[in-house]
């Protein structure tokens, strides 16, 4: 099996979302891979994971492999069963350590007109006080180009807001899946107008 039977030292960690432990796998050809495993009463977390995650493909997006809904036994019932999210696996780091920061992560220069180069140690220390104190014009690129519309703005601002929340250091602050899909709809909804 992939995982070896789910080993303690193929963990690699807790997903942030719905709980559900992070394996480090191989499959027979050899590829390594991510395995998200939920446990029963989280069917339904999973599922909603599952169809939000399916039709997306970007390249800043690890990909979604494949999944599996299973008897976690030979003489299981439908309410013993393993659901497995199978993901490409990222070997470097996680996206937690590259927005907040970790040992041994490297520094962030970030260019600001009024003091040159700024140093932090995450993207979030470096963004997050002006995201907070709702002054967003000062994160936006002011190189050359087209001056943003309103609604460019707007949708910028519904972006912004909902990143603010992900970020949040307590997860129960952080908004579920299906607000963000929401939110980012509506940025992409106000950003067709203009067209």
């Amino acid at each position: 099996m992939a995982t070896n039977n789910f080993a303690v030292d193929r963990q690699i960690g807790e997903g942030r979302s719905f709980g559900m432990m992070m394996y480090k796998g191989r499959l027979p050809d050899r590829r390594e891979v991510a395995i998200r495993r939920a446990s029963p009463r989280r069917k339904g977390d999973f599922l909603r994971e599952l169809a939000i995650l399916s039709p997306l493909r970007h390249d800043h997006i690890v990909r979604l492999l494949g999944c599996c809904v299973a008897a976690a036994t030979t003489t299981s019932s439908a309410e013993d069963e393993d659901c497995l999210l199978v993901y490409e696996y990222i070997d470097n780091g996680t996206l937690y350590d590259h927005l907040h920061g970790s040992d041994g992560a490297s520094s962030l220069a970030i260019h600001d007109e009024k003091h040159g180069a700024v140093v932090a140690t995450s993207l979030v220390a470096s963004v997050l006080p002006n995201m907070e104190a709702g002054d967003l014009m000062k994160e936006l690129d002011r190189g050359p180009g087209l001056k943003p519309t309103p609604r460019q703005l707007k949708a910028t601002e519904v972006v912004a807001r909902t990143a603010v929340r992900c970020v949040h250091s307590q997860g129960k602050e952080r908004p579920p899946m299906t607000e963000v899909v929401a939110n980012l709809q509506e940025a992409l909804d106000l950003l067709s107008l203009d067209e």
